[in-house]
């Protein structure tokens, strides 16, 4: 079989979890996709009992309408005569798979060698036997989840991926092929209503199939991301980076957000300028980046230094965000970004 490697986003937007890295890393090789994180990714949610604490309040990707997503179960791989030929096959139509296996099997993966646990593993290329440094069985370009989580780039050989689905912890595979044919529009009353709810720390099911409903979630919006602070000063060994790393791609998604509508609306006498929404961006990368080093230090200085930025970071983001609610459109609705409105992330 020829080597064939799909366009693939290695950077997407919003990646602290793999069920939004994988479909956005897939998602964005299409430009207009960037439309659909200005009108989401807003809403917070902060649910003590999930094994995402600290989220967004978004559907699971299997509903998005601009990405065809199917799924086969264990069961259903087990019957298929050739996988490795499947999973080539599905790279050749132009189609990407997630296998979510074992990550202990995995190169660079988060439990590499460590321990048994089920990751996911987003298959975008192949290269057959003789070819750069392919292993005799060939080997996928894959994006995974590493120890020291970072979202990235490895090889996985052909056969070590195909061993990995004999172990209990292989659970599916899940194919995604982004659909140009689904038009993603701007959509400035969307966005109000959830700034809104975002501010006034309420819930609202505005997309109507959510995931996110147990009871058990504490809070929303901008209460659920005061949740950060309690974290922080709590902690007495290494954090879970993810909070953090949220944190940061929300309020660098909301700076671009605001800047795409204050553009988009022709805000006249928006009473910010471009430098200080920067800088909105910029010290939420300063709580992530002492996070980190309070894990290799355990300095707690840099905690207490984070949670203060956070409070200011808050305040800072609701000033910013008050004269969008108070926004009244002028004339019909706006629909679509111009080319200049997209973001500069």
């Amino acid at each position: 079989m020829e080597a064939v490697i799909l366009p693939i986003e290695k950077k997407p937007v919003i990646r602290a979890y793999l069920h939004y890295a994988f479909p956005h890393s897939v998602m964005l090789t299409q430009k207009y996709s960037y439309e659909w994180i200005i009108n989401h990714y807003i809403q917070m949610v902060y649910d003590p009992v999930s094994s995402c604490p600290y989220d967004y309040h978004e559907f699971l990707y299997e509903c998005w309408p601009c990405l065809k997503v199917n799924r086969l179960d264990r069961r259903l791989v087990e019957e298929l005569t050739d996988v490795t030929g499947f999973l080539i096959r599905n790279l050749q139509a132009g189609v990407y798979t997630v296998a979510w296996t074992d990550s202990y099997e995995i190169p660079d993966s988060a439990f590499y060698q460590q321990e048994h646990q089920t990751h996911g593993v987003l298959l975008f290329g192949y290269e057959p036997p003789g070819q750069s440094d392919a292993p005799e069985d060939g080997t996928y370009h894959a994006l995974v989840y590493t120890p020291d989580q970072q979202f990235r780039e490895t090889r996985v050989p052909c056969q070590i991926l195909l061993h990995s689905f004999d172990s209990e912890q292989f659970t599916y595979l899940q194919t995604l092929r982004p659909d140009p044919a689904v038009s993603v529009d701007y959509d400035f009353l969307s966005i109000r209503r959830k700034l809104t709810a975002y501010l006034q720390s309420e819930n609202i099911d505005f997309d109507d199939i959510k995931f996110h409903r147990r009871q058990e979630i504490a809070s929303y919006g901008v209460t659920a991301c005061r949740q950060l602070v309690p974290y922080l000063q709590s902690r007495r060994e290494p954090m879970d980076l993810r909070w953090p790393y949220v944190f940061y791609e929300h309020k660098r998604a909301m700076a671009a957000r605001i800047k795409a509508v204050v553009s988009r609306e022709e805000i006249v006498g928006y009473p910010y300028d471009w430098s200080e929404l920067d800088r909105l961006t910029r010290d939420a990368k300063h709580v992530l980046d002492f996070c980190i080093k309070y894990n290799a230090t355990r300095n707690r200085a840099l905690l207490e230094r984070s949670c203060v930025l956070i409070g200011e970071i808050l305040e800072r983001e609701a000033a910013f965000l008050q004269p969008l609610v108070q926004w009244e459109p002028q004339g019909p609705p706006r629909y679509g970004l111009r080319p200049q409105d997209y973001p500069d992330w």
